[in-house]
């Protein structure tokens, strides 16, 4: 008889163990089978989400933040500016060739860049100078010996509504060509420069006769919003 009972004991024991092991090893499937109920009522036809989740248009471009859709524009020297009248003791403005039209946003006409919105800018000018084939023999140029020696300058100035649109230097280099028979030199100008909406900016040189405007990788001005 007591052996009888203990059987049944331990008959209840493996009964409750198995009864937990199973439910045990379960809860793990019932945990994945309740995720991909969740996720299939997450996963709603666009036409049954509320008004405030659709997402409505074009996904924004790539390129919408690039740097490359900032204000800039990039210009080369204009040949047919290639024979500026002489005034002495006169800066004389450069004209340029704007080979991409206004689709930079900074516009140019005459000679002057308008920027579209306030900002500080980089604006940047190169200007190499170069007597016809480099050779200056005993030549008059605006009143000077080229050959004599002379002496070269180079400005970037701003026009503004601010101040009675009136020009401002901003930045400012000079050169001295020695005497000789062969001369060629280039000056470079460059810097930040606050500017607001309708600003212009241009350049100004001392002998505008002087400048080779012939090869786009030798004179050249431009600027970009940073």
């Amino acid at each position: 008889m007591h052996a009888s009972e203990a059987d049944v004991r331990t008959l209840r024991y493996l009964t409750a163990f198995s009864l937990v092991f199973s439910l045990t090893l379960s809860l793990p499937v019932l945990y994945l089978l309740r995720e991909s109920f969740r996720a299939r009522e997450q996963e709603m036809p666009v036409g049954k989400m509320p008004e405030a989740q659709r997402v409505k248009g074009d996904p924004p471009s790539l390129y919408s933040c690039s740097p490359s859709n900032k204000p800039r524009v990039h210009l080369s020297g204009d040949p047919v500016d290639s024979n500026p009248k002489c005034i002495p003791d006169r800066l004389q403005t450069l004209h340029w060739r704007n080979d991409r039209g206004n689709g930079d946003q900074i516009t140019y006409q005459n000679g002057s860049v308008t920027v579209p919105q306030d900002g500080d800018y980089f604006v940047y000018a190169q200007v190499t100078y170069l007597f016809h084939d480099g050779i200056a023999r005993e030549t008059m140029y605006c009143g000077m010996n080229i050959s004599a020696g002379i002496q070269v300058e180079q400005v970037i100035l701003k026009k503004s509504a601010a101040y009675g649109s009136q020009e401002r230097e901003q930045l400012r280099i000079s050169s001295s060509i020695g005497k000789k028979e062969k001369w060629k030199t280039t000056l470079y100008l460059g810097g930040v420069i606050q500017l607001r909406e309708n600003d212009q900016v241009m350049v100004k040189v001392s002998d505008p006769g002087l400048v080779d405007i012939h090869k786009p990788g030798r004179t050249f001005f431009g600027a970009f919003l940073i």
